[in-house]
């Protein structure tokens, strides 16, 4: 393509061959008349030359005086620029106006000589035969007594009758080139009057094609130009109309599809997925485009199945389609149904672990009850200790499920203040006071900035701090506890760390699970519920922070919370 000549070059190249083939054609033309017409003129001028000097000659030739014959036409010859020779019926030259030249060879036998010598006017062109360097030549009949006693023929030298022919020619040509320039500058100017309005719709369909939907041609100068402007341009504006039409309708329903949480595919007739969602990507690893689809998922695209649950990366996933109308493919929605699964299975395992929590402090509230009912001689002291210790332990229970509900309500979060951590430290040591010096066992602090403070709720915090030490307290039972709290960075590090018996590494990745306990006999027995430590990761996550344990058989456990770091304040 990029070979192909332009319009312009296309226009003016043809009007070049058109101009130069016309200017050749009359050149040759011109120049074959004019040199037709020339020839004539001069055999005419020659024919009449002869005829002027025939009235001299006739005499001079009839009387055979030679010597004034020759003197005669030699003056002539001279005088015309002509060879001017007398030639009587044997053929002999009796006069000659150059006679140093030789004579032409057969000259009694020369067409033109013939002529002349049966009465009539004779003409001849030659073409410089050996011995005659002559080109036009005009043979005149004398007459003495009503016949031909000699022919006088008036020769003009080629060389002459050429140089007259070219130099007229070049002026000719001087004329046809100056027309010829002419032409081809009218031509060029046409060529670019046609290609110019083209060369510009050209230019406009390139910007449309790359994507300047806003290009306009200009109306032009011609009736055609602006009727083809006019029309380009509407269409233009049309599409332009159209695609932002289409464009925006495009937009919006992006907009729609990467709203939609589930995930969605269109597909062609043959299965095979022509648009995907963003949730669609999200959910099964799919970068940019179709390719990498898990195969579960391209199996159910290319199948066409109505609806069904698969497995995907340990996830499951619902499925359901339904045929585009007036078309072939289908549109296909998934739903991952695994966190539904797994909160239907939490909500179970809760009911079950709630009802099991509470049967057991009721069932030994109901029998001691009765004991105290059917023996009313006994002490009732133990058994009324029983049923008060049972009682707190609902109350811990339902206070324990109150506080997780209320974690895990959408509301918006409260505002945050900032909790000095010695605060904190002085508001919940004291409750545990009599309990570790009942145990014998020791307590450490460690704070090395007494200034340190972490941003939250003061009540929550409490609770946290609360829950790790009733743990540590309830398994340790001897040995030493401590509490330290430290700055890193950005973050402030609190941990307590008990020298109880430690937990088996197994049950580590669910100790923070709701109603998980490692050992559940000892756990009811000290009054455990299985929640504190659901509790406490509730309360540290919704205030931007991390817990961890970490615990080995016979060496301890450390729990520690990490929180963001308050400001320092300035007086």
């Amino acid at each position: 393509m990029k070979n192909r000549p332009s319009v312009f070059m296309s226009i003016f190249r043809g009007y070049l061959a058109v101009v130069f083939a016309m200017v050749v054609l009359l050149s040759l033309v011109i120049l074959g008349e004019f040199r037709s017409s020339a020839r004539r003129a001069s055999l005419n001028d020659l024919t009449r030359v002869g005829r002027a000097l025939e009235p001299s000659v006739t005499p001079l030739v009839a009387d055979s005086v030679f010597s004034r014959l020759n003197s005669h036409v030699r003056s002539a010859g001279t005088a015309m620029g002509a060879r001017i020779m007398v030639v009587d019926r044997a053929g002999v030259v009796i006069a000659d106006s150059d006679s140093d030249l030789p004579v032409p060879e057969g000259i009694r036998t020369r067409p033109d000589v013939i002529a002349a010598f049966r009465g009539m006017e004779g003409t001849l062109e030659s073409y410089g035969a050996s011995g005659d360097p002559y080109t036009l030549n005009a043979s005149i009949p004398i007459f003495f007594v009503d016949s031909v006693i000699a022919v006088m023929r008036v020769s003009l030298e080629t060389d002459r009758w050429r140089d007259a022919m070219m130099g007229l020619a070049r002026k000719m040509l001087l004329l046809l080139l100056i027309l010829l320039l002419t032409a081809l500058a009218a031509g060029w100017l046409i060529a670019r009057g046609i290609a110019g309005p083209l060369k510009e719709l050209a230019e406009v369909a390139e910007r449309v094609k790359a994507g300047d939907l806003g290009a306009r041609a200009s109306p032009g100068s011609t009736r055609e130009h602006m009727q083809l402007a006019r029309t380009l341009n509407e269409t233009l504006a049309r599409t332009q109309q159209l695609v932002s039409e289409i464009t925006a309708g495009d937009m919006r329903n992006r907009a729609v599809l990467g709203s939609i949480l589930e995930g969605l595919a269109v597909t062609d007739s043959s299965g095979f997925p022509i648009m995907v969602n963003d949730s669609f990507r999200n959910m099964f690893g799919v970068p940019e485009g179709v390719s990498g689809l898990p195969p579960a998922v391209a199996e159910v695209l290319y199948s066409g199945r109505e609806k069904g649950r698969i497995e995907v990366s340990g996830s499951s996933v619902a499925f359901g389609s339904a045929p585009i109308e007036g078309e072939e493919g289908r549109v296909f929605s998934f739903r991952d149904m695994t966190l539904e699964e797994q909160m239907e299975n939490m909500k179970r395992d809760f009911t079950m672990n709630a009802a099991h929590e509470l049967r057991t402090p009721l069932t030994a509230i109901k029998g001691y009850t009765e004991t105290l009912l059917e023996t009313p001689d006994q002490d009732p002291l133990p058994i009324l200790r029983v049923i008060a210790r049972n009682a707190d332990r609902m109350i811990n229970l339902v206070r324990n499920i109150q506080t997780l509900s209320e974690m895990e309500d959408r509301r918006p979060p409260e505002a945050r203040e900032s909790v000095p951590v010695r605060e904190l430290l002085d508001s919940v040591l004291p409750l545990f006071k009599a309990s570790m010096e009942r145990k014998g066992l020791e307590l450490e602090i460690i704070q090395d900035d007494p200034e340190l403070a972490v941003p939250g709720d003061g009540y929550r915090l409490e609770q946290v701090l609360v829950n790790l030490l009733e743990n540590a307290l309830r398994y340790t039972d001897r040995g030493r506890i401590q509490i330290s709290a430290r700055r890193y960075g950005d973050r402030v590090v609190l941990a307590v760390a008990d020298t109880g018996p430690g937990i088996p590494p197994e049950h580590l990745p669910r100790l923070f699970e709701r109603f998980y306990v490692v050992d559940r006999s000892r756990s009811r027995r000290l009054g455990g519920t299985g929640l504190g430590l659901a509790i406490v990761k509730h309360i540290v996550e919704g205030m931007g922070g991390t817990v961890r344990v970490e615990s080995a058989l016979g060496a301890g456990t450390i729990f520690t919370v990490s929180l963001p770091c308050s400001p320092p304040a300035f007086p």
